[in-house]
């Protein structure tokens, strides 16, 4: 795993001039309009972890791991910095999927269920 300055710091020097902050704006401000309408906020929340991707602060398996979330109706996205190198990259938050689910699928991949 790395830290976040180092996270920081490769998202800097890759995209620290690009439009992507933009599309980051925008689905962030999709998030909060559909959680505060209380509407699903499944699709932009899906659209945040594929720009997270983007810029490289999500490891393969974590990524995977949101895949199969969203296989089973939900979403997934990285909270925090991420990581830039290694398996993991802090915690996920995830969003339209039952509890027992979730809790299914974390112990698949190994990963610890908060509630």
């Amino acid at each position: 795993m790395s830290g976040t300055g180092e996270c920081v710091e490769q998202v800097r020097q890759g995209f620290g001039g690009s439009d992507i902050w933009q599309a980051f704006t925008a689905v962030t401000e999709q998030i909060k309009t559909a959680v505060l309408q209380k509407q699903d906020a499944r699709v932009a929340v899906r659209e945040n972890q594929r720009l997270l991707e983007t810029i490289g602060v999500v490891p393969e398996r974590v990524a995977r791991f949101a895949r199969t979330v969203e296989a089973a109706g939900g979403a997934a996205k990285i909270s925090g910095a991420g990581a830039v190198r290694g398996d993991g990259g802090g915690a996920m938050l995830a969003y339209g999927i039952s509890e027992p689910e979730l809790a299914i699928l974390c112990a698949d991949f190994g990963y610890e269920f908060l509630r």
